[in-house]
């Protein structure tokens, strides 16, 4: 059986416990470390906010830590042992490091894009001056949008110094219907979006448009 010993100060401690035959065991949990470990996380030179880091010992048996990148990139981690860590990012990258007393470690993830261009309702019309702006999904609320722009005159657009993850894309523009889509994005990607006109004729009267885009999960909203 395995016993898990977390702090409010995101350390973590797991030891076996063989029971022998025996209804109770007694068990202690010893947090000895006294070294810190902190540094900046950025991706194309940007700070990468909202990403859990996991550092664990080599040495089996030894404190587990987890945090939180804040708003600026930074993390920061204290009361593990000296000497080689293992660093495990929810974007899939794995780092070591030396600690010894008080180190630095700042990580620079590789950094993808992703661009496109935004039509007027399956047209080869460019949206000039659309709104666009993309969200990491796993990131919570409002702290989810991390970068705005506006289309060029050939509806082009472009963000780059992402990391790997889910993201969602929308984009919108006045007279339109704003479109949003959600994809993963692992390495450098491209897309194409069109958004139609919030009403159309239809004999006589009007309706509003519905809008199917191709690859990945998309969604049309008012």
């Amino acid at each position: 059986m395995l016993v898990v010993a977390r702090t409010t100060t995101n350390r973590e401690l797991i030891r076996r416990v063989h029971f022998g035959g025996q209804d109770e065991a007694e068990m202690d949990f010893v947090f000895a470390g006294t070294s810190e470990l902190k540094g900046l996380v950025t991706a194309g030179g940007r700070p990468v906010r909202a990403v859990e880091l996991r550092i664990t010992p080599h040495v089996s048996g030894g404190v587990t830590a987890y945090d939180t990148t804040t708003e600026t990139g930074n993390y920061m981690v204290r009361g593990i042992a000296d000497g080689r860590h293992r660093i495990r990012m929810r974007t899939g990258h794995l780092f070591e490091v030396d600690v010894f007393g008080g180190t630095t470690f700042n990580i620079e993830l590789p950094s993808t894009s992703l661009s496109g261009r935004i039509f007027v309702d399956q047209t080869s019309t460019p949206v000039r001056g659309g709104s666009v702006t993309i969200q990491r999904i796993e990131l919570p609320g409002a702290s989810r949008v991390l970068l705005r722009t506006e289309t060029a005159s050939d509806g082009s657009f472009f963000f780059d110094g992402l990391v790997a993850g889910e993201y969602e894309l929308r984009a919108s523009h006045p007279g339109l219907k704003s479109v949003s889509r959600q994809f993963e994005i692992r390495g450098d990607k491209e897309v194409e979006l069109f958004l139609v006109n919030v009403k159309r004729p239809f004999f006589g009267r009007s309706q509003e448009s519905s809008l199917v885009l191709d690859p990945d999960k998309s969604v049309a909203t008012t």
